[in-house]
């Protein structure tokens, strides 16, 4: 690993670090990115995190006694600024309004500016995404820092088929001095197309906070009738909440059931017309966008949480739902796999596939002892593997440390 000279006056005060990002929660609502502040959230106070991340087209609301700090970066007139922070990110923003690809230079160049500005000021930059990491790795060139980039999966996932996104992923692992993967598929599928690159990779998971594991503890067996099914996702495409919906309309006359689907995004006016079209206006429910505060209240009133997606990275929505005690049906793709064992942790079918979903629902709703099992060994996979924020913040601080020393 590429190691930088620990000063003796680093040594004395707490290491400083710059976190670049495309996604942050910069309102009380937002839900983009809070992976990201979860993470430097719980870093421990020998390391001051200021996060580097675009505006958006509402006023921030920025946290007055946080433990860290926020530059936001402008790149266009306030009510133009929608390339980010918008369900799906960058690349779903840019495939549904083509006329931003017009504001991608300036953007990238707010942001280089933005990273160069702070860098001369921290120990280490920390990117987040492929993209940035290229970035941050031009402005580390240019003050001499060292760079960690955080790949988190769909920046990973899209170079297999995009030969613009490879470029990006060979470039941000060249400029990198190391890399981390939030999971093991990620880092086998970037090692497969960079193979010399691999002496630069760690895995460090995502956690979860104990409210969701608070949940779980608590958790008592329902004697409501009705199955109640929850997914949690961005209303785009990628995260197949349609198959849900219509896995429900195959199910509708043979288990009282509903749904509750959190999470906003292009698709809800279309997701919500094929609602009323199947007739389940009574059975599904749209909750828009809501502050990442509430979601375990959500999780608490559920039965079963499902996850459809066609791709992910190591989905950390999946993480609390597991940590909540809620027995789990997800898509069988490799983000998921390393998560839920089949018949063990949850059950997996294959993506886009409705029958299956429905044979899933139909298995679960019939055998309450078995949704008891799955939830019970999804909770205590969480427990056993230290799926905690706190955990996974200390092993970046530790990683921080040895680039340092």
């Amino acid at each position: 690993m590429p190691s930088f000279p620990l000063s003796s006056t680093l040594q004395e005060r707490a290491l400083r670090v710059a976190v670049l990002t495309t996604s942050f929660p910069l309102t009380t609502t937002a839900v983009s990115g809070t992976f990201v502040k979860r993470l430097i959230q719980n870093l421990p106070p020998s390391v001051e995190a200021t996060a580097i991340a675009p505006s958006g087209i509402e006023s921030e609301q920025l946290p007055t006694n946080a433990n860290y700090q926020i530059r936001c970066f402008r790149y266009a007139p306030r009510s133009w600024q929608q390339l980010a922070h918008q369900p799906g990110g960058i690349p779903a923003t840019l495939k549904q309004r083509r006329i931003f690809y017009l504001l991608l230079p300036v953007f990238l160049g707010s942001m280089f500016l933005a990273c160069l500005r702070t860098a001369r000021n921290v120990d280490l930059i920390h990117a987040n995404w492929s993209i940035n990491g290229v970035i941050a790795g031009i402005a580390a060139w240019f003050t001499g820092k060292p760079i960690i980039t955080t790949l988190r999966g769909q920046d990973v996932n899209r170079s297999r088929s995009s030969r613009v996104y490879r470029i990006i992923l060979g470039l941000c692992l060249r400029l990198s001095n190391h890399v981390v993967a939030v999971s093991d598929s990620i880092r086998f599928l970037a090692v497969q197309q960079f193979p010399t690159q691999n002496n630069k990779f760690t895995v460090i998971h995502n956690g979860v906070d104990q409210c969701f594991l608070d949940i779980g503890a608590r958790r008592q067996q329902t004697d409501s009738q009705t199955l109640r099914l929850i997914t949690v996702a961005s209303l785009i495409p990628l995260k197949g909440v349609e198959q849900i919906i219509q896995a429900v309309n195959l199910l509708k006359n043979e288990i009282d059931l509903n749904l509750t689907i959190v999470g906003n995004g292009p698709e809800k006016e279309k997701l919500q017309n094929l609602t009323k079209l199947f007739e389940l206006h009574k059975k599904i429910s749209f909750t828009g966008n809501i502050a990442p505060s509430e979601i375990p209240a959500y999780l608490e009133k559920a039965d079963i949480f499902i996850l459809a997606s066609h791709s992910e990275g190591r989905p950390n929505v999946l993480l609390e739902a597991m940590a909540a005690g809620l027995p789990i049906i997800a898509t069988n793709i490799p983000g998921t796999q390393e998560i839920v064992q089949n018949g063990k942790t949850g059950i997996l079918f294959p993506p886009k596939s409705i029958e299956r979903l429905a044979d899933a629902l139909r298995r679960l709703s019939q055998n309450a002892s078995l949704r008891q099992q799955l939830a019970k060994n999804a909770r205590r996979f969480i427990l056993d593997q230290g799926l905690f924020w706190t955990h996974t913040s200390s092993r970046y601080a530790e990683l921080y440390r040895q680039i340092l020393s």
